[in-house]
């Protein structure tokens, strides 16, 4: 599942690609194709500006305004720019975002703040509530573990092992729930929903990402790995993250205005 930003990016590219088909052959198909397209770019950026506001509003560098929060510092090593740096924050707001929806806590009472971010390694120092900090570390710890065992073990690397439905599985966010003393069965009808969605936050959060600091307890691939790994979860992300295509219609085809 893309992210915001990959499906702004793709909407984009898939528009541009719709005006150059259309400015030189002008057919009703092709206009049709032409409008579906700039709607769906502009909804891509409808999101991305609320996504970018509720990012902003977390990048706080002012002490935490609530007393029952928990420090959390994230480093993943990525040479990255600043549309990793979107996307990395993006995921980890989505992951806290949900698990306020999932928990029933009203994330304006416990917002995440982001209190520094160096985009070097993308090193990110942040604060939030102390229980979906607990369950966030939990998460990004046995997602990465599992990732990089999974990878290390496939004999022909085909993929990298963050699999969506298989992490979902993996994650066992029933249990991830009791153990922070909730009571997951009356979650249950949104739990199986969530774990996907989270899933495939965590994916975006791993691509490219061979190695990651959770506080003070650090997980890596391995040096031989780590090339491999990076080009091959790039991929992955990529493929998952691929716009829908768009064919030139002829003359035959499309219906003339």
């Amino acid at each position: 599942m893309p992210g915001i930003d990959d499906q702004l990016i793709d909407g984009l590219e898939s528009f541009r690609k719709a005006w150059e088909i259309y400015i030189t052959d002008q057919t009703g198909g092709n206009a049709l194709t032409l409008i579906l397209r700039a709607n769906e770019a502009y909804r891509f950026i409808v999101a991305f500006r609320a996504t970018l506001i509720s990012v902003t509003m977390t990048f706080q560098a002012q002490p935490p305004i609530y007393a029952n929060g928990k420090p959390f510092n994230l480093t993943l090593d990525i040479d990255g720019d600043v549309r990793d740096v979107i996307s990395k924050l993006s995921a980890l707001h989505s992951i806290y975002a949900r698990l306020c929806n999932l928990l029933e806590i009203i994330e304006d009472d416990y917002p995440l703040q982001i209190s520094d971010i160096e985009i070097s390694s993308i090193d990110i120092r942040a604060y939030g509530n102390a229980l979906l900090i607990g369950i966030v570390e939990g998460l990004i710890e046995k997602s990465f573990r599992h990732g990089y065992d999974s990878f290390l073990r496939q004999a022909q690397r085909q993929a990298t092992g963050f699999k969506a439905e298989e992490l979902a599985k993996v994650l066992n966010v029933r249990q991830l729930l009791r153990d922070a003393g909730r009571d997951a069965s009356l979650l249950d009808p949104g739990i199986d929903a969530a774990a996907l969605e989270i899933a495939a936050d965590l994916e975006r959060l791993a691509a490219g990402v061979p190695s990651v600091q959770i506080n003070t307890e650090r997980i890596d691939v391995g040096s031989l790995a780590e090339a491999e790994y990076i080009a091959r979860s790039k991929q992955t992300h990529i493929e998952s993250s691929m716009p829908l295509r768009l064919e030139h219609k002829t003359n035959d085809d499309a219906v003339d205005d």
